[in-house]
């Protein structure tokens, strides 16, 4: 949870939990309800959205992470996956709720056990939505902030995936 208001600048890269990565491309002064405001122009990679200067500090949006970040997903990611909940509703739930978690691990921890019942249990349309959906989200925070090559990036978490997969027969 974030405690202090986080400033960002243009031209930064940012992530939303909601939108994934997106650089900041410019400020706009909009006026609601009688009062202006003023807004960070953020354009993601399949859209544009506006995130208010004044809420940066809120759960759903964080800098991009680190290398070491990156390797302590990886190393996450290889290890044997959680079982999630085997009701629907309650799965949904719990994703739902690892989703609104803007972290990088939380993303890779979410990675592993998806893909780990995806390999346990025939998995349904929504889980598989979640699972390709927050996957290309890593991957693509992951090329932006340390200028890996995006094919690179697949090969890799599917080497961790591949090492999470064989702990699940163990």
């Amino acid at each position: 949870m974030t405690t202090a208001v986080q400033t960002y600048k243009v031209g930064e890269w940012i992530v939303h939990a909601n939108y994934g990565v997106g650089k900041i491309t410019g400020t706009e002064r909009k006026t609601l309800d009688g009062k202006e405001y003023k807004y960070l122009i953020v354009e993601a990679l399949n859209c544009k959205y506006w995130l208010p200067v004044n809420k940066t500090d809120v759960d759903h949006v964080r800098p991009l992470s680190s290398r070491a970040n990156f390797e302590k997903a990886l190393s996450l990611i290889k290890r044997k996956p959680e079982i999630l909940a085997k009701d629907y509703k309650a799965r949904a739930k719990q994703i739902a709720e690892r989703l609104s978690n803007c972290s990088l691990i939380e993303q890779a921890r979410l990675i592993r056990d998806l893909s780990g019942r995806r390999l346990r249990k025939k998995s349904n349309v929504s889980d598989d939505d979640v699972f390709y959906r927050i996957q290309k989200r890593f991957i693509d925070e992951w090329v932006v902030a340390t200028d890996i090559d995006r094919i690179e990036a697949e090969k890799q978490l599917e080497e961790a995936l591949q090492q999470s997969a064989k702990k699940i027969q163990d």
